[in-house]
């Protein structure tokens, strides 16, 4: 609905705020104490949260996954990698799921045009 999507713009504008705040400070945004405070300032937008929060995740899950790689001596073994984030990481099984799932449906499309 509009007014749901009006609460993840909101969301995402105070997350952008509360990350260049951060930032300018030489530290980085406290997610989890982040989006509990946001859960608790907005009650009625707990899904628009939700929804933010999950892409927050990705996001920063794919920025750790590319910092890795770029660390790795030879080819970072990526189911590894994610095995071993979702263990210092329990609260991001979603991100992790979501991005093996993306993952798995550009390999599929891949393969589909490599067919051709």
């Amino acid at each position: 609905t509009a007014e749901h999507g009006l609460a993840i713009q909101m969301i995402s504008n105070d997350l952008a705020r509360a990350t260049k705040e951060a930032e300018a400070d030489g530290r980085q945004v406290d997610l989890n104490a982040f989006f509990e405070k946001a859960s608790l300032n907005n009650p009625n937008n707990k899904g628009a949260i939700s929804f933010v929060k999950g892409h927050s995740d990705l996001r920063n899950l794919s920025s750790e996954l590319k910092r890795a790689k770029k660390e790795a001596v030879g080819e970072l073994d990526t189911e590894e990698f994610l095995d071993q984030f979702l263990k210092t990481n329990p609260d991001k099984h979603v991100a992790i799921r979501r991005y093996r799932a993306n993952n798995s449906i550009l390999k599929k499309k891949k393969r589909n045009l490599s067919a051709v």
